[in-house]
């Protein structure tokens, strides 16, 4: 503690959050002003979110909120979620055609529904999404989270320069009825399936199951299970039937990588996540205001992070351009990482709980109403908010 180079690492990971967050607080209170110290605090509540808003006076001290559900699904999506370009096989208006399924609306699978849809957004590929919940309110529970991604309006509507999805949930449907398996057959482009019922034992089944159903229609999906337990994993990853046949479900989220020191602290992602924020407008603050903006504010945060994200996919895929440095691009290079990055950013807004703020003036945005003014397609955008998509799209 008292040796300059030596780095103070606070973890509050408790089970209760109240607790938590008192801890927490007393922490912030006797070591805001320490150099090199951290503090991350486990919590999904919406009470933990406003006490770090409410963070206003200057501290040193690096303060990060671990939400376990959507760390999980960024790592997922940052390490191994090119593969899911890779799986399709159909094509509509000569575009492929990424058909994903979602089984499960708990925390993590509503997690991969919300984040599916911006991260699928690219040239070239049209996206589906298929999500199933045995609660007979899910339909209902995603439209209040993401009301736009369901939006008629939104939903299904091809607009150049705009996010392109289809969402469709069935609500009141258990894995193990017939009318899932009715339901599959009649998705027969289906390239990309993931598994998260709330326990390991049902991710398990359920992946074994959904593949018996698929491998009946002749359909080869990627499955991918969310399962916690590494050594389980270990176990039962390269199982094959009795003729020898693998089963071919590959499992995430194992606690041993969710919590690794590569994954919470030393971030690659996290670290280009970053310098994505510090392209943004600093509105008059100062560099170090502009950077504390993203560690206290879990927009910014977020944002980023699916920034960074999806940059590093754009790469992968070899969209054109998406390599090169700023002012290495041609011009076309530029408007089409413009416009991508444009469509990402209205997908992933609208996952957020966003909605148009029905003008394009700065003065209707309103962020404790979720009501955003960018909320249109690329072409509608003034030049201003068009050389921020240039930026923030570049690697």
């Amino acid at each position: 503690f008292h040796s300059p180079n030596k780095k103070l690492v606070f973890f509050a990971i408790g089970a209760n959050e109240d607790e938590n967050l008192s801890l927490t607080s007393d922490i912030v209170n006797a070591y805001k002003d320490v150099q090199n110290s951290s503090l991350y605090l486990f919590s999904i509540s919406k009470q933990s979110e406003l006490f770090l808003a409410s963070l206003t006076e200057k501290h040193v001290i690096k303060i990060r909120r671990i939400k376990e559900s959507t760390s999980l699904i960024n790592r997922f999506l940052y390490d191994d979620g090119h593969e899911i370009f890779e799986t399709t096989h159909a094509e509509e208006d000569g575009l492929k055609v990424i058909s994903a399924i979602v089984v499960g609306m708990g925390s993590y699978g509503t997690s991969m529904a919300k984040a599916l849809p911006w991260f699928c957004q690219m040239e070239g590929y049209r996206f589906k999404l298929n999500v199933f919940d045995k609660d007979q309110n899910a339909l209902s529970k995603l439209k209040a989270l993401c009301p736009e991604y369901l939006n008629p309006k939104c939903n299904r509507v091809y607009v150049p320069g705009e996010a392109q999805y289809s969402i469709t949930v069935h609500d009141g449907i258990d894995y193990l009825s017939y009318e899932y398996a009715e339901n599959l057959a009649q998705i027969k482009d289906a390239s990309f399936v993931f598994i998260s019922l709330g326990s390991d034992e049902e991710n398990i089944n359920c992946a074994i199951t959904t593949r018996m159903h698929f491998e009946r229609l002749g359909i080869k999906p990627k499955i991918v299970s969310d399962v916690h337990d590494g050594d389980k994993i270990a176990r039962i990853e390269n199982a094959v039937e009795i003729d020898g046949r693998r089963f071919e479900v590959d499992y995430t989220g194992s606690f041993e990588k969710l919590y690794s020191v590569n994954v919470i602290i030393n971030s690659e992602l996290e670290e280009k996540a970053l310098k994505i924020h510090m392209r943004y407008p600093a509105s008059g603050k100062t560099l170090e205001e502009h950077e504390d903006a993203f560690w206290i504010n879990e927009y910014n945060y977020n944002s980023s992070c699916s920034s960074a994200i999806h940059n590093k996919l754009r790469v992968e895929l070899k969209i054109a351009g998406a390599d090169k440095e700023e002012g290495e691009q041609t011009q076309e290079e530029r408007d089409l990482i413009s416009v991508i990055e444009h469509r990402r950013w209205n997908a992933y807004v609208r996952s957020c709980g966003y909605v148009y703020s029905g003008s394009k003036e700065k003065s209707s945005r309103n962020d404790l109403a979720k009501l955003h003014n960018c909320l249109v397609p690329f072409n509608e955008l003034s030049e201003e908010y068009k050389k921020i998509d240039t930026v923030i799209g570049l690697k």
